[in-house]
């Protein structure tokens, strides 16, 4: 009965109907915007935290980056596989000697200091040009004066025989010297020939030992057999067969003949 009673008067009374339905559709607009609002703040915050993160993993990505190279700077680990440098022999290989000193003289001229040693090579060997010592120095000299230690070392062995330029032990001796400071094998070599010969510098058997170890400690042959007959003469070392006869074996392992004969004598001697 009740239930008529408000049946009635919904559907008797248009104006109180039309009010009712006008709160509720209210009612539910207002709703749906509080909804609509709630559910924008947190996919907006959810975004923001999305974000957060993504900022604090670069910035711990940047500082782990950070922490490797100041490691590697010092030298105090390897952190990742070093990188490979191409040098110029590898991105010439197989290539044709014309082209390769027309590619070496572009490259030459625009200051690439690998260039200028590459091309140097190739006038003093005479390939892909006509052999040129005077060239061969040119270039030489511009790498060399750039710090390039296998130029440097060519230059000096240029003055030292006089190929290309007016022969001048100073002048060799002066870029053995800055090749040998900067630690190449055959610089130091060649600077203790100088002092075990006295060329371009007074002679010293001792300085001419020095230097041989040097090269020697880096595994260069002919040096090895050097120290080996300073320590089996005495020549500015003490003599000491023992350190004679090791050193006569790195050579020979190497394949130096004459190393390989003095060994033989070596153990003839001790076997009798």
């Amino acid at each position: 009965m009740m239930w008529a009673v408000v049946i009635w008067a919904f559907i008797g009374n248009p104006g109180w109907r039309d009010d009712i339905i006008d709160k509720a559709i209210s009612t539910l607009i207002g709703n749906t915007f509080v909804y609509f609002v709630f559910f924008m703040v947190i996919w907006i915050k959810s975004l923001m935290k999305k974000n957060d993160k993504e900022i604090r993993n670069a910035e711990t990505e940047r500082n782990n980056i950070t922490t490797i190279d100041n490691d590697r700077s010092v030298g105090s680990r390897e952190t990742s596989v070093p990188k490979v440098k191409i040098t110029m022999q590898d991105q010439l290989q197989g290539t044709d000697d014309t082209v390769a000193i027309k590619y070496l003289s572009d490259m030459a001229e625009l200051g690439d200091v690998s260039a200028q040693f590459e091309l140097g090579l190739m006038y003093a060997e005479g390939r892909g040009a006509a052999k040129d010592d005077a060239q061969a120095v040119r270039w030489y000299r511009t790498a060399a004066e750039q710090g390039h230690v296998k130029a440097q070392n060519n230059l000096g062995w240029m003055y030292q025989e006089g190929r290309g330029v007016s022969q001048n032990d100073d002048e060799a001796t002066y870029w053995y010297l800055k090749t040998a400071a900067q630690g190449d094998a055959e610089g130091q070599y060649n600077l203790g020939r100088m002092y075990q010969v006295g060329r371009g510098v007074a002679k010293d058997d001792a300085q001419a030992a020095q230097w041989y170890q040097k090269a020697a400690e880096q595994g260069h042959a002919e040096a090895q057999y050097r120290l080996a007959l300073s320590y089996a003469t005495g020549r500015g070392v003490s003599k000491d067969v023992i350190q004679a006869a090791q050193w006569y074996l790195k050579a020979a392992e190497q394949g130096h003949d004459e190393a390989k004969y003095a060994f033989s004598i070596v153990l003839s001697a001790e076997g009798k």
